[in-house]
Order: C-alpha cells, then sequence, then structure tokens
C-alpha cells in the first residue's frame, strides 16, 4: 500500500487521478489543459524516479525478514499512456471512466513488452498517443512493437525503457548559484499545482510572457526536447537571446545559461510544492562577461532586469491561476 501511495502521490497535474484497482492507480487528463506536451512526458518519468528512490529508501529501512519485503527490490513499475475519448459516470458510488478507449487501456496492461524486448518497467505509448504528443524527436527514440489486442485487432505501441530514465536521473544534481554569485532573487506563491505551473513554465509561448519575450520566437534551437544540455532561442526584438540548459529535474528546477548581448548569466527557476499553492523561486547569476560590459552595463541591466522580471511574473502568475481556475470550473461540470 505504501507504494502504490508514493506512485498517486507522485501524480501531479495536469493528470487527474481517478482511482486505484488492485495494484494499478489510473489517471486521466484532457488535452486543453496540457500546454506542453512534454509536461506529460515529464510527469510520468519524473513519478517512476520518486517511486525508485522510494523504493531504494524502503529496502534500505526494512529490517523484516518476510517474503514481501525481501522481495522489494524486484517491484517495478509499468504505465500505459493512450488518447481518446472517453465519459465519466457514477458507478456503485465511484466516477468510473468508461468508453472503448478505456477498455483498450485495459487491454494494453497485458501486452508482450516484457517477453519480446525485455524490458521490466517501462512507459508504453499507443500510436494515438504518440500522435498526439507530436514530439517527433522523443518518439524515434522508442522501441516500437505491434502487438495483436483482443477485440482491437493490431495496435502499434512505443515504448520507454525506465531503467534508461533511471540510469540517466539516479545521480542527477541541482545546479545551485552561491549567494556571493547572486544578482537578484525573486519568489512568487502561485496559486495552482506545481504541474500545472511547471507545464507554463516549459511551454514556449507562456514562458515567454515570463520573460516579456516574442510569444512565436521562443523555440528549441535543436529542434528537440528541453532537458539538461539542450537549447532554444528567446527572441527580443532584433535580439535572439540561445538560452542552454544546465539542469533538467522536472517538477522541481531548471538552470539555463543565457547569453545576451551584454551578459552571459545563470538563471534558475525553482519550484516548490505546497499543495494548491507552488513556489516559484528565480535566481539571476551575477554576470561572467567582459569586465568593460559589466562596468559599462552593470546598473543599468540590473534595474533593467529587476523592472521586467516583476512584470512578467505578475502577467505569468495571472496566466497560471486564470488557467487552473479554468481548470477547476472544468472538472466541476464534468462530475
Amino acid at each position: 500500500m505504501a507504494i502504490l501511495e508514493v506512485v498517486a502521490g507522485s501524480t501531479k497535474a495536469p493528470l487527474v487521478i481517478n482511482r486505484i484497482v488492485g495494484d494499478a492507480v489510473i489517471s486521466y487528463g484532457f488535452d486543453e489543459e496540457i500546454l506542453n506536451p512534454q509536461t506529460l512526458v515529464d510527469v510520468l518519468e519524473n513519478a517512476y524516479v520518486v517511486y525508485r528512490r522510494a523504493l531504494e529508501q524502503m529496502v534500505l529501512n526494512t529490517t523484516c525478514r518476510c517474503n514481501a519485503c525481501a522481495n522489494l527490490s524486484s517491484l517495478d513499475l509499468k504505465f500505459i499512456v493512450h488518447h481518446g475519448e472517453f465519459s465519466i459516470r457514477e458507478m456503485a458510488g465511484n466516477m468510473e471512466l468508461i468508453g472503448p478507449d478505456v477498455n483498450l487501456v485495459f487491454r494494453l496492461a497485458k501486452t508482450t513488452i516484457k517477453e519480446r524486448l525485455g524490458i521490466g518497467a517501462y512507459i508504453a505509448y499507443s500510436d494515438s498517443a504518440t500522435d498526439a504528443l507530436g514530439l517527433d524527436g522523443f518518439v524515434s527514440s522508442l522501441q516500437t512493437l505491434i502487438e495483436d489486442v483482443d477485440d482491437f485487432a493490431q495496435i502499434t505501441i512505443h515504448v520507454a525503457d525506465m531503467h534508461q530514465i533511471w540510469d540517466r536521473r539516479r545521480y542527477e544534481s541541482l545546479v545551485s548559484i552561491p549567494d556571493s554569485d547572486v544578482m537578484l532573487s525573486f519568489t512568487r506563491d502561485i496559486h495552482a499545482p506545481v504541474g500545472v505551473v511547471w507545464d507554463h513554465l516549459t511551454d514556449p509561448a507562456k514562458r515567454a510572457r515570463l520573460f516579456l519575450s516574442e510569444p512565436g520566437g521562443t523555440t528549441p534551437a535543436d529542434g528537440g526536447m528541453m532537458e539538461e544540455g539542450a537549447a532554444y532561442v528567446c527572441a527580443h526584438g532584433k535580439y535572439r537571446v540561445p538560452h542552454r540548459i544546465v539542469d533538467w529535474i522536472p517538477l522541481r528546477q531548471y538552470t539555463f545559461e543565457s547569453e545576451n548581448p551584454y551578459f552571459l548569466n545563470l538563471w534558475q527557476l525553482r519550484l516548490s510544492d505546497l499543495g494548491d499553492i507552488t513556489r516559484l523561486d528565480i535566481t539571476v547569476g551575477k554576470s561572467r562577461s567582459s569586465l568593460t560590459k559589466r562596468v559599462l552595463m552593470g546598473l543599468p541591466w540590473k534595474r533593467y532586469t529587476r523592472h521586467t522580471t516583476i512584470k512578467g511574473l505578475d502577467e505569468f502568475t495571472a496566466d497560471v491561476e486564470e488557467r487552473g481556475t479554468m481548470s477547476v470550473a472544468g472538472h466541476s461540470n464534468m462530475s
């Protein structure tokens, strides 16, 4: 039960937990509530990482010798992701997801992925799910197989190996900007779940509101996923400012190096999950550009950055909180 609580607790908005059936957690989300398709991937992968960290702690801390505790380290997770239509209906006091696409998800829970691909922990995306995500670079990195599914003929599945994700993120570390290197810092409490704030932070158009840049000009520079080592371009008038990501911890923090015409410095955006409130801390590091530029432009640039960041935070916060209010209203109408 403790393991299921970990999985359920790490299932964040824009996903909504429907119910727990046996050892399965069933959740859903609406297209219009996911701004950046990568958010869904981040939420699922992060849930697996949280689960593995909790499992390691349980294995280290348990002194019980029963079979269940002895086999803790052999437990693992499987995720099934499908995109389709469903209805929500009250049945026997429970709110049930119903419809052919829901039935397909339950069928896909019994695949031959482990036998055919040798992968014990995975996220399996149906063809319709990957089409809806539209992340071509990400999908091309997955393993593909075709499953014969009762009542649904053949279904193409794209599989992500979660052991590879764990190997990559097991020893991940947060970049830290020492107090002595901080030029500016800002804190804002936003009335929205951490997953919703993360979704806005990583969506190009919404992120542009935060930095007062051009919505259409904020694009991935490498055409791929946002992650450590990737880069995107932020447009400010005639300037195209590259942002190179130096750490990427989904739903928690990302740090990027900004190289504008005047300065080279680090920006860090950190989220703290306070339940219905998310605390966003923004830290701007001191410039690492030439001494001449720092002397000539240091104070004006600091004032400009403070002014635009406060204004951007106001607009960004209003955006997120308005979205959160709409989501709550939508769920109320649905039920």
